[in-house]
């Protein structure tokens, strides 16, 4: 049986049971419910795709775009782009601190680099680079690029921001 043929028959046998799905999903991902949890221990373990793959999907759709857009304007959300960007704030000043002066021989500063923002806090970045770059910036703009400034005053926007 083919792929589909299975998800069809499956399909036939929740709306036989008066489910949809989303609903099998939605309890499948409770917290609450201990019966699934070696499920949700798959969904979840590192190296699996499934979630990525299904928020890919969702955002290559017009209306499941919207949807997840407005999902994504929820309080809590907020929350997961503070986490996001706290912690490459954290990286970043963690990478451009200098050992004691002990530690500064000919060979460190021989060896001595700084990794580019854009590995240290790519989503800081972006979210600076789009808005340095609005649509009307861009459209009126055509020698300034923002990702120039972001890059090079990086340091300088980190610092004050963790002031």
């Amino acid at each position: 049986m083919s792929l589909s043929e299975r998800v069809q028959d499956t399909l036939t046998i929740l709306r036989g049971r008066r489910l949809s799905p989303f609903d099998l999903i939605l309890e499948i991902l409770d917290d609450d419910k201990p019966e699934y949890s070696y499920h949700r221990t798959e969904f979840y373990k590192e190296g699996n795709e499934k979630l990525a793959k299904i928020l890919d999907t969702i955002l290559s759709s017009g209306p499941g775009k919207i949807k997840l857009r407005t999902w994504m304007q929820r309080p809590a959300t907020f929350d997961i782009f503070r986490d996001v960007i706290t912690q490459e704030m954290n990286n970043v000043q963690k990478a451009e601190l200098l050992p004691g002066i002990a530690a500064i021989t000919p060979e460190f500063i021989n060896n001595w680099t700084i990794l580019p923002p854009r590995e240290l806090a790519p989503c800081l970045l972006h979210i600076l680079s789009t808005a340095a770059q609005t649509a009307v910036a861009k459209e009126k703009n055509k020698i300034k690029e923002p990702d120039m400034v972001c890059s090079s005053d990086f340091s300088l926007v980190l610092s004050h921001c963790s002031k």
